[in-house]
């Protein structure tokens, strides 16, 4: 499983994503950074995982942590919530809103 919180004891507050195994050991802290990284989502094959950053960006990462990347930096969009894989593991889908504040839901191609 993958979860976020701010259990490190972090006096920012900040949001980092962790994984566990079903049995309850193995508790691993995935990002180590200020921001707060939340709604993480694991891709179908377990490889790699999506997260939102501050609302703002969408990340992907692969299943240790390592090699975090920003999918949505080009893109004008803010309040980016609830990112979720597509079937075949080829395509993200998320809510956030535009410019002028109106949600809606988007989609993007996301490496496998």
């Amino acid at each position: 499983m993958v979860f976020s919180s701010n259990m490190s004891g972090d006096l920012t507050g900040a949001y980092n994503i962790y994984a566990i195994k079903p049995d309850g050991s193995g508790l691993t802290m995935l990002t180590h950074y200020q921001a707060s990284y939340t709604f993480p989502t694991w891709s179908d094959a377990r490889q790699k995982i999506a997260m939102v950053s501050n609302s703002r960006n969408l990340y992907l990462m692969n299943y240790d942590g390592t090699e975090p990347k920003v999918l949505t930096s080009s893109l004008d969009i803010r309040g980016i919530l609830y990112p979720a894989w597509s079937p075949d593991g080829s395509r993200l889908a998320f809510s956030g809103t535009d410019n002028s504040g109106h949600y809606d839901v988007y989609t993007i191609t996301g490496p496998n």
